[in-house]
């Protein structure tokens, strides 16, 4: 990835972005016979699991939405946040391998997903009650 698409993608840091960090970092610091050391963008360095074993990964962060953007949508998020450029390793195999690893623990941002994808779901499902006015202005249809 080139210098400037980096910098270009670094967007300011909301309050929902630090919540999203907190969370995932809760779960990272219950890494077992692993290490994983992130390194974000702004230069921060944070290293999860045990120094010493034998298995680490290194994620470089590009930005810093990555944290909000797993929580609300789980490993197939961090994967597309991947292809986009939000995050980058300097070894991807040892990324998945740290994750193998620890699938039981990683499974609980799984979890958070499901459970704040329900939330969502149910506010939205709410949100958009049927009505007369409604049905008749997007399908013309006469009650």
């Amino acid at each position: 990835m080139l210098k400037s698409e980096t910098n270009e993608m670094t967007l300011d840091v909301t309050v929902a972005d630090n919540v999203a960090k907190k969370v995932i970092f809760g779960i990272l610091n219950q890494l077992s016979g692993v290490s994983i050391t992130l390194t974000e963008n702004n230069g921060e360095t944070h290293q999860f699991g045990d120094q010493h074993a034998s298995l680490q990964a290194h994620i470089v962060v590009n930005n810093l939405g990555f944290y909000q953007r797993v929580l609300r949508g789980g490993s197939i998020a961090a994967a597309e946040a991947y292809i986009d450029g939000w995050w980058d390793s300097p070894d991807l195999t040892q990324v998945v391998r740290v994750i193998a690893r620890n699938l039981p623990i990683l499974d609980k941002i799984e979890a958070k997903v499901s459970w704040m994808s329900r939330i969502r779901d149910k506010w939205l499902h709410r949100s958009r009650r049927n009505d007369k006015s409604l049905c008749e202005e997007k399908y013309s249809c006469a009650l």
